[in-house]
């Protein structure tokens, strides 16, 4: 990790202290809006919470493990809110119809949100990457069943549902919204990026030239 040191322009190496490791490789990291937390998230079933804290020599930042929570299954991928929810960690599980979240200022578990519409408990689909929008009242969610769901922010309320881009077997789609929600832009299997119409849910367009597939 590094941090940009402010009065000479220069990086300074930001080291931590780690309790433990994860049990199994850690497959997503996020920032929070602040840039005073980090999180991690692994299919050990667990999520990290790190903070800053006070450096023994007043200069090297350290990091330290705030909060563990373990689910009860692997986790898929983390995302921040934003604004008036960015003390929020949103939590995807593998093979899990619900968004789960994690209040990082009581540093507790939180709401849980079923994904599906009719408010059972089959899971028939399953988030692989979610992002928050820059309002924070949105939440994207990319399933592995060609489809992306836009939720309003820690509700289960269905905003717009978007069909058209390619999960594929082993590929990780990610999603984002534009400044303004008007539109949406996805990955698809087949190397192109998917462009939405927020409004109509319509495929406005395909964006390609990538011979191999988009990661993020």
């Amino acid at each position: 990790l590094f941090k940009k040191e402010s009065s000479s322009g220069t990086d300074l190496k930001v080291s931590w202290s780690a309790d433990e490791k994860h049990g199994k490789y850690v497959n997503r990291i996020r920032w929070d809006s602040t840039g005073t937390m980090f999180a991690t998230c692994s299919y050990d079933k667990e999520v990290r919470i790190y903070h800053l804290k006070a450096s023994k020599d007043g200069r090297t930042p350290q990091w330290g493990v705030a909060g563990r929570f373990t689910f009860r299954r692997g986790v898929e991928c983390i995302e921040w809110g934003l604004e008036a929810r960015k003390h929020l960690l949103y939590v995807s599980l593998q093979s899990d119809n619900y968004i789960h979240s994690i209040d990082a200022v009581k540093m507790k578990k939180a709401e849980r949100y079923n994904m599906n519409s009719f408010g059972d408990d089959h899971v028939s689909f399953s988030a692989l990457d979610l992002h928050t929008s820059k309002d924070g009242k949105y939440l994207l969610a990319c399933t592995d069943k060609d489809r992306t769901i836009m939720f309003a922010s820690n509700t289960e309320k269905q905003v717009r549902n978007f069909y058209g881009a390619d999960s594929g077997k082993y590929f990780n789609p990610r999603a984002v919204l534009d400044q303004n929600q008007s539109c949406a832009y996805g990955t698809s299997y087949d190397n192109s990026i998917v462009v939405w119409d927020v409004g109509s849910q319509r495929v406005v367009k395909r964006l390609t030239g990538h011979k191999k597939m988009i990661r993020s």
